[in-house]
C-alpha cells in the first residue's frame, strides 16, 4: 500500500470447509473456541453471545464478540462442514493469524481447506475528495464447501465523510444500523430473531455495535475523528436488498462518500450470478 495511504482497520474474511461436525454444531464449544482465539490474539473482550441455530437437519451456531479492537464473528453449517468467520481489528499489537489458526485447528480443518482474505479498511489519504456511492462485486467461484449449496452475500461498506454526531454514540447509531438491517431482511432481523443487539461506546470517541441473527449479521465500528464508519452486512444469498440497506446507512449517517463491495461467500454456482 502507498505510504501516503493509511488504513484504520484490518478485516480478515475466513472460509472453512471440511469442518468436524462436533465442534461447529455445539454453540458452547464454538463460543469457547472464539473466546480463546480472541485471547490468543491479545484482544480485549467486552461482550459476547452465541446461540444454536437450526440449519436444515442439523443445528449450527451464530454469534459474535465485541472487542475493544472491533469484533470476532462466526456462523456454522454442520451438515456441509462449513464455517464463515470474520475478524475485524485495529491497532498494531494483535496476532490475528494465531487466532485464526486456533479456530481452524479447533474446527479440525486442514490448511488446504481454509481460504483467508485480508482487507484494509478505512483507507485515509490526505486530500482525497471522492463522493457518491460505488458498489463493486467480487465473485469467487473457486471455493465450494459441500455437496449442498450454501451461499451468503457479504456487503463490505466503508462510509466516509459522515456526520460526526451521528456516528459518535451507540445510542444514535444502533437504531439506524438495525433499521438498515431490516431493509435487507425484515423477517431475518425481526425482534424475536436477534441473538445479539448490543454496542459499546469507546473513550475518547467512537463506538461498536453488533447485531447478530441466525446465519446473518450487521456490524458497525466508527472513527468520528475521521468522519468514518466501517459496516459489514452478512445475509443469505436469497436476500437481495443489500443496496437498499446501503442507501439507508448513507442517509442515516450523512455519508458523502460510500464504497461498498459485495462478496459471495460459501458454495454457489457462477451461472446463477449472470
Amino acid at each position: 500500500m502507498d505510504e501516503s495511504v493509511r488504513a484504520l482497520g484490518k478485516h480478515f474474511v475466513v472460509e472453512m470447509i471440511g469442518c468436524n461436525q462436533g465442534p461447529i454444531s455445539d454453540y458452547s464449544r464454538v463460543q469457547d473456541i472464539l473466546l480463546e482465539s480472541a485471547k490468543i490474539a491479545k484482544a480485549n473482550i467486552i461482550l459476547y453471545d452465541f446461540k444454536p441455530v437450526k440449519q436444515g437437519k442439523s443445528t449450527g451456531v451464530s454469534g459474535g464478540i465485541v472487542i475493544s479492537e472491533s469484533h470476532f464473528l462466526a456462523h456454522t453449517w454442520p451438515e456441509q462442514g462449513y464455517a464463515a468467520v470474520d475478524i475485524y481489528t485495529c491497532g498494531e499489537t494483535m496476532n490475528e493469524e494465531a487466532a485464526i489458526d486456533h479456530i481452524r485447528e479447533s474446527f479440525k480443518v486442514s490448511p488446504d481447506n481454509m481460504k483467508l482474505s485480508k482487507l484494509e479498511r478505512g483507507l485515509l489519504e490526505e486530500g482525497s475528495n471522492g463522493s457518491g456511492c460505488l458498489l463493486t462485486r467480487e465473485y469467487d467461484t473457486s471455493f465450494k464447501p459441500g455437496k449442498q449449496d450454501i451461499a451468503n452475500r457479504h456487503y463490505i461498506i466503508d462510509l466516509y465523510r459522515c456526520d460526526t454526531d451521528k456516528i459518535s454514540k451507540v445510542e444514535t447509531a444502533a437504531p439506524a444500523l438495525l433499521y438498515a438491517a431490516r431493509q435487507a431482511g425484515p423477517k431475518l432481523f425481526g425482534k424475536g430473531n436477534l441473538i445479539i443487539n448490543r454496542g459499546h461506546n469507546f473513550t475518547p470517541s467512537g463506538m461498536s455495535v453488533l447485531v447478530v441473527a441466525p446465519g446473518a449479521d450487521i456490524t458497525i465500528h466508527t472513527w468520528p475523528e475521521h468522519n468514518y464508519a466501517a459496516v459489514d452486512l452478512f445475509i443469505p444469498y436469497n436476500s437481495r436488498k443489500g443496496e437498499r440497506a446501503i442507501k439507508s446507512l448513507q442517509d442515516a449517517f450523512g455519508s458523502k462518500k460510500v464504497i461498498a463491495r459485495e462478496l459471495l461467500r460459501g458454495n454457489y454456482h457462477s451461472n446463477r450470478l449472470l
